[in-house]
């Protein structure tokens, strides 16, 4: 749903905020976006002043670098604490250049403890800039100060939501100019990864100093959320073609995206232990069970299990324990792959999949095996070849899986057109060539 609140004040928050169009129209496309209104949103200085506190003392206990040193560097990669762990395989494709990571960390502090002993491990040259009280005591004034002068601001989601982004930008903005002032001589390219604040705080201050940047895409399976931030960036490094038309349509300049693949999604073809002995019918590919999508997972899980045997449940290994005892009553009575299995013995060893996890998806199709993927949200802009089930379809689908009614492998080529190249020796010579233009 379009903000009402935020084209009516546009005016008003641009003086403000002394942000020129460029930002306003950044800052009201994600006002557009229809996101969930949580208790972040209606608290948005509580938990960024708590942070302050908290990452401040905690960092310099653990000894974070605050201070960003890279003049020298081929490039900068801007990322953001997200549970993901993505951010660990920028180094497969960027061995034998120097650059360093701008790692903010935000509410997830035990991933951004991860990080830090992952980079020190294996010597990745990073940097942790961290809110300061002063930025939430300086975003807080400003923004009473606003609040005072705009028009039709209530309490309803839309003033909610549009208070809590302005809030978030400018103490996200007062970050980035900190770290920016400490490398003002740096000459080489800036990589950015795509998350929310830190990153739209980023692309604004370089394009007021009329520093050019790039977004490295992680890789979509659907029409993109933030399908209005490839018109913010410079370049945007795209995974295939299927994905560089989607941004073709959605307004980006053919000649700004690279079809480059898909360095931040799995990486390498799994390697499986086994001979290919399908001793199940079915393996059903979990992803992590949470509030949202707790209840089509336990309908589906309910489903296959009253309706199929040899089936197989790989749980998603990082939030196994908790998954398990959410589903517990569910699970009852079907066979878990054991902990520690290699996933492609789990693949090899069934004839077709159920995959609840998008990344997953990348995994079974490398093993050319049939498989349908179910989505929890409505699908505006599916890829048909990837078969995906919603709440209203899945059994149909499901059924016509299992009766061989259709097969979701992928040719090599068809492959790489839908989801982009993964090969690790192809995407560091086009990253190096890249960074080199």
């Amino acid at each position: 749903m379009k903000s009402k609140v935020f084209p009516q004040n546009r005016a008003k928050i641009k003086e403000c905020l002394g942000i020129d169009d460029f930002v306003a129209d950044m800052l009201e496309g994600e006002c557009n976006r229809d996101v969930d209104i949580t208790l972040l949103s209606r608290h948005p200085f509580l938990f960024p002043g708590l942070l302050s506190l908290i990452t401040n003392v905690l960092f310099s206990i653990i000894g974070l670098k605050r201070k960003v040193q890279s003049k020298d560097d081929d490039f900068i990669f801007v990322s953001c604490s997200d549970p993901s762990f993505r951010t660990k395989t920028i180094d497969l494709i960027a061995s034998g250049l120097n650059y360093c990571i701008i790692y903010l960390p935000n509410f997830h502090i035990r991933v951004s403890i991860r990080y830090h002993k992952f980079f020190k491990k294996n010597n990745i040259k990073a940097f942790f800039p961290t809110i300061k009280f002063g930025d939430v005591i300086k975003a807080r004034s400003k923004v009473n100060e606003l609040k005072k002068k705009m028009d039709g601001l209530g309490a309803d989601e839309d003033s909610i939501k549009v208070i809590s982004i302005i809030s978030n930008y400018i103490i996200y903005d007062r970050v980035v100019k900190r770290y920016l002032s400490q490398i003002e001589s740096f000459k080489g390219k800036w990589i950015l990864e795509h998350q929310k604040f830190i990153f739209m705080a980023t692309v604004a201050n370089l394009y007021q100093r009329g520093i050019k940047s790039t977004m490295l895409q992680h890789g979509i399976f659907f029409k993109p959320v933030y399908d209005f931030i490839p018109l913010l960036c410079d370049k945007v490094l795209c995974c295939s073609e299927r994905e560089k038309k989607i941004y073709i349509d959605s307004g980006t300049q053919e000649k700004r995206i690279e079809v480059f693949g898909a360095p931040l999604q799995t990486l390498q073809l799994t390697k499986s232990s086994q001979n290919n002995v399908e001793n199940y019918d079915l393996l059903i590919m979990m992803t992590m069970v949470t509030e949202k999508n707790v209840e089509l997972t336990r309908e589906v899980l309910e489903y296959i299990k009253g309706n199929y045997d040899r089936v197989l449940v790989r749980m998603r290994p990082r939030s196994r324990k908790g998954d398990e005892a959410l589903l517990s009553d569910v699970l009852a009575g079907m066979t878990l792959s054991p902990e520690g299995t290699p996933i492609g013995d789990d693949i090899m060893n069934c004839k077709k999949a159920v995959s609840f996890s998008v990344d997953a998806n990348v995994e079974i199709s490398k093993f050319r095996k049939p498989f349908i993927f179910i989505w929890d949200q409505d699908l505006s802009e599916p890829v048909e070849k990837l078969n995906c089930a919603t709440a209203n379809t899945y059994k149909e689908e499901i059924i016509k899986l299992m009766n061989n009614d259709f097969y979701s492998t992928f040719s090599e080529n068809q492959y790489k057109d839908i989801l982009g190249e993964t090969d690790v020796e192809i995407l560091k010579k086009k990253f190096s060539d890249y960074i080199a233009k």
